[in-house]
C-alpha cells in the first residue's frame, strides 16, 4: 500500500490519527476500502475490521506481521471520516457526469418518489427508470433501437424533508432541486417546464 504521486484523497483529520493531514490515498485503496465500509454497519474502525478478515486468511507470522505494520503505520488504512470525504466527491463526480449524459442525450425517465424517515433524518429516494437516446434521434430511428442497451436504473441524489415539510410541494421542490444537482439545465431535464414553473 503506496501512496500515489497525485492523491485522489486527502486527509483532513489532526496529525495524531491514522490519517494525516494532506497525505492522499492511491484510488485502488481507497475504493476497497469504501466497498469493505459498506459491508459494515459502521466504518469507524477500518482497520480492526481488516485485521479480522486477514485473520481468517493468514497464518499467525503472517498476522503478527500486518498487526506491526499496522501498529508502527507502515500500512495506513483511510479512516471513517476520510472515507465519507471520498463517497462525497463520488456523489459530486456522478452529478456531473450525468450532466454530461443529458447534454448529449436525449432522456426519457419514469420516476417513483418517496420519503422514508432513518435515524431523525427524512430522506426522499428517488428511483429514475431511464432510456439514453442519441441526441435528436427520430421517433423512427428510437424504434431501430434495442431498449434494452439504453436503459438504466438507478436513484438520483438523496435530499432531506425538513420537520413538518414532507408534503406535496416540499417533494416536489426536493424533486426539482435533485434534477438540478446533475442536470444543470432545466431544458434538458424532463421535468423542465414544471420545474421552471415551480422555481
Amino acid at each position: 500500500m503506496v501512496n500515489c504521486p497525485t492523491p485522489c484523497v486527502k486527509a483532513n483529520e489532526s496529525a495524531t490519527g491514522f490519517d494525516w493531514v494532506s497525505t492522499g490515498f492511491e484510488a485502488n485503496i481507497m475504493l476497497t476500502a469504501m466497498k469493505l465500509s459498506m459491508k459494515m454497519k459502521s466504518a469507524e474502525c477500518i482497520d480492526d475490521v481488516v485485521l479480522l478478515a486477514a485473520e481468517l486468511h493468514m497464518n499467525a507470522d503472517q498476522l503478527e506481521k500486518l498487526k506491526s505494520d499496522i501498529a508502527l503505520k507502515r500500512i495506513r488504512l483511510p479512516k471513517r471520516g476520510t472515507i465519507l470525504n471520498a463517497k462525497i466527491k463520488l456523489d459530486v463526480l456522478a452529478m456531473h457526469y450525468m450532466a454530461e449524459v443529458y447534454r448529449d442525450h436525449d432522456v426519457t425517465a419514469y420516476d417513483i418518489i418517496d420519503s422514508s424517515p432513518q435515524g431523525g433524518w427524512n430522506f426522499l429516494v428517488i428511483r429514475s427508470d431511464e432510456f439514453v437516446y442519441p441526441r435528436g434521434a427520430s421517433p423512427l430511428d428510437r424504434l431501430k433501437i434495442n431498449l434494452g442497451k439504453i436503459y438504466t436504473r438507478r436513484t438520483l441524489p438523496l435530499t432531506c424533508l425538513g420537520y413538518g415539510k414532507a408534503g406535496i410541494v416540499q417533494k416536489l421542490q426536493n424533486y426539482v432541486h435533485g434534477g438540478m444537482l446533475e442536470t444543470q439545465d432545466l431544458d434538458r431535464w424532463p421535468l423542465g417546464p414544471i420545474a421552471s414553473y415551480i422555481l
